[in-house]
């Protein structure tokens, strides 16, 4: 349970939360904390090419308008160790509705990166084992259009009257009503035949619907990077239901919920994290490449064996791994995975002041112990402006628009 000093910044300060050989081979950068200036949450912004591009949504401190700036990157690395607890605290049942996690599905491919960051950070933030994990490539345009949507300008559906909205789950799950019986069993089959210990001898969808997963049982989460209308997480959740009934529960979770806005009634994106592509086209960046069947058909003539057969029947919903750096023009995976790896170094050195997840216990009081380990002081709100140790007034330095 939260302490004295955890329930008092809950109650004051809330306002302030919300591989291969190749990977791990990245070199160590070494953090020290800065002992002229004690706390000193702050990091060179050469040190994280990538991350110092992280844009968002920031009131106008003149105008009061919403503006959409390049972030002062001790707020970005803020934000993002901030939202890898919570994301780990959802995992670990610390969210609302959400049990203990024993299997973790991460959708291809923008959210491949936050499982690096939740491999990362587990430690300091988690008193249990990390669950297992997977990768499926589910996304709700290809999805939309196999059972029949056809989707426009940025995802959306246009109704009769001609005008266009965010395309939602329950366009998705109403047009699938109407998807041949046969048709959708295969879909759930070929989900299934991923979770089937040892692989697959048959491709019999009957067949693989009577047999075990080593998912049954279980309580699994799955995690999308960002969300505008839900319906990616909604579609996912929805086939893994059909796919194995036999799970205890299926839940989703979505890593970036900053920059949204509500405008005319409708949620509308704002910002997602830098290592989502302007271009959705460009695969670069994520660890992994699109879809591409005949790439496991080639793996499976190489090697038949029944794990590799599952693949070839699964692989509807399987990106393509990259395995070396040369296979990506630019090695961009790996300069984002080796800055995920400084990250880390200088939050454990106490160079990152994070967004505190307030609801979630465990990954709380280990965040307050660490912050106050660096001079951090949780005080009243009443006192908070008075104490420049305090993690109010830290939060509002650290987030000072940039001058660069």
């Amino acid at each position: 349970m939260p302490d004295q000093k955890s329930n008092q910044m809950l109650n004051h300060e809330k306002n302030q939360s919300d591989n291969t050989e190749e990977w791990n081979s990245l070199k160590d950068i070494q953090f020290a904390p800065d002992a002229s200036e004690k706390p000193a949450f702050n990091v060179d912004p050469e040190d994280f090419p990538i991350f110092s591009q992280q844009a968002g949504l920031r009131e106008d401190e003149y105008t009061g308008k919403m503006e959409n700036r390049t972030l002062n990157i001790n707020e970005t690395l803020g934000l993002m160790v901030g939202q890898t607890a919570k994301t780990i605290a959802a995992i670990q049942g610390e969210k609302n509705g959400i049990p203990k996690i024993d299997h973790v599905i991460y959708l291809d491919k923008s959210a491949r990166p936050v499982s690096w960051l939740v491999d990362d950070f587990w430690d300091d933030f988690a008193d249990t084992p990390a669950p297992e994990k997977s990768y499926l490539a589910i996304d709700r345009r290809p999805w939309f259009d196999m059972v029949g949507i056809e989707l426009v300008g940025h995802e959306e559906i246009r109704d009769p009257d001609g005008t266009l909205r965010p395309a939602k789950g329950s366009d998705f799950w109403k047009a699938y009503e109407n998807v041949p019986e046969e048709k959708k069993k295969e879909w759930s089959a070929r989900i299934r035949a991923l979770y089937i210990e040892g692989g697959i001898d048959s491709e019999d969808p009957d067949v693989i619907m009577s047999t075990p997963t080593v998912l049954d049982g279980k309580n699994l989460l799955i995690i999308d990077e960002v969300s505008r209308s839900g319906s990616t997480i909604e579609i996912a959740v929805g086939l893994l239901k059909r796919a194995i009934p036999e799970l205890a529960s299926v839940n989703g979770h979505v890593f970036w919920n900053d920059g949204f806005s509500i405008r005319d009634g409708e949620t509308q994106m704002g910002n997602a994290p830098v290592w989502y592509p302007k271009d959705p086209s460009d695969w670069r960046g994520r660890g992994v490449r699109d879809i591409d069947p005949s790439w496991y058909e080639a793996k499976y003539r190489s090697n038949p064996s029944k794990m590799a057969r599952a693949e070839r029947y699964g692989a509807f919903v399987l990106g393509v791994p990259l395995v070396n750096r040369e296979e990506e023009p630019g090695e961009l995976s790996w300069k984002l995975r080796e800055e995920m790896r400084k990250m880390h170094q200088a939050y454990e050195a106490g160079k990152i002041l994070p967004n505190l997840p307030a609801s979630a216990e465990t990954v709380l009081d280990k965040m307050i112990e660490k912050l106050e380990s660096f001079g951090v002081e949780f005080v009243p709100a009443s006192e908070a402006a008075k104490n420049p140790n305090s993690y109010s007034a830290l939060a509002k330095k650290r987030d000072q628009k940039p001058t660069y």
